[in-house]
């Protein structure tokens, strides 16, 4: 989790610097005093944009921390803080409690939209009516999801307004995910594709950034040297685990995704 001080600068660089003003907050770590830190960051988001003159918006992401009693406590204090959550993604990891907090917060003055994304991406088999039962929103991520035209096929069959993020990609990865954003009709709002601005080293020239606030939907391919550099820091326990995922990804379907040609390149 960033500090205030980190989350200040990193809002001012976004707003400044790319035309960024939707922004997700990562909260719920776990410890006693997560809540507490949390809105102190959520406050500084807020502040941040006001102090720039941007009325913005604020998301926040449990990643499934929360139970449903501390997502009935934690949200009415986070949502004050931001004042105004755009939208909450993932407060608890099971659709049971997504439902049933769904439910509780029906008797609120003004619901905290739910947005979903673990409980699509980890599933072993999506139910689309429980999903629409748990939440408003879906954040759907590429390349985790199997692709573009994967991912597409999901949020057509459920029907509810999405949102692109990203998976900590390179350039080539977010270049998925921004055509993916381009082909949804029903998209939401912003996407969280801007995090090219987090790479310390890409594997294309120059790094897909936001201009504006906005990003172009190109295809990106690697550098060679680029590639070469970045290949020459991995270890070869890391480049083994890789290698092991890949086959594994290709014998549970990843083969009947690629065109023929690939195929039969591989399977040579």
């Amino acid at each position: 989790m960033l500090s205030v001080e980190q989350t200040i600068s990193t809002v001012e660089a976004a707003v400044t610097n790319y035309g960024m003003t939707t922004f997700k907050v990562k909260v719920a770590d776990s410890t006693p005093e997560s809540l507490a830190s949390d809105e102190l960051r959520v406050k500084a988001v807020r502040s941040t944009l006001d102090r720039l003159g941007i009325e913005g918006k604020i998301r926040i992401d449990v990643n499934g921390q929360w139970n449903l009693d501390q997502a009935m406590q934690a949200i009415p204090f986070l949502d004050q803080a931001a004042r105004g959550l755009d939208y909450i993604e993932q407060p608890c990891s099971t659709i049971a409690e997504l439902i049933d907090l769904k439910n509780k917060m029906q008797n609120w003055t003004q619901p905290i939209q739910i947005a979903v994304d673990e409980s699509l991406r980890l599933a072993a088999k999506v139910n689309v009516d429980e999903i629409r039962s748990a939440a408003d929103i879906l954040v759907v991520k590429a390349i985790p999801l199997g692709g573009v035209e994967r991912a597409l096929d999901l949020v057509t069959e459920i029907g509810l307004p999405a949102v692109v993020s990203g998976s900590l990609d390179t350039s080539v990865g977010l270049s998925s995910g921004i055509a993916l954003a381009a082909s949804i009709p029903q998209l939401y709002g912003a996407c969280g594709l801007g995090t090219g601005t987090l790479f310390a080293q890409d594997l294309v020239t120059p790094t897909t950034l936001p201009t504006n606030g906005e990003l172009i939907v190109r295809r990106a391919s690697p550098d060679a040297h680029l590639l070469a550099t970045a290949a020459a820091k991995v270890s070869d326990i890391d480049r083994l685990w890789w290698q092991e995922r890949i086959v594994r990804a290709w014998q549970n379907g990843a083969s009947e995704m690629v065109s023929p040609s690939v195929k039969e390149a591989v399977e040579q």
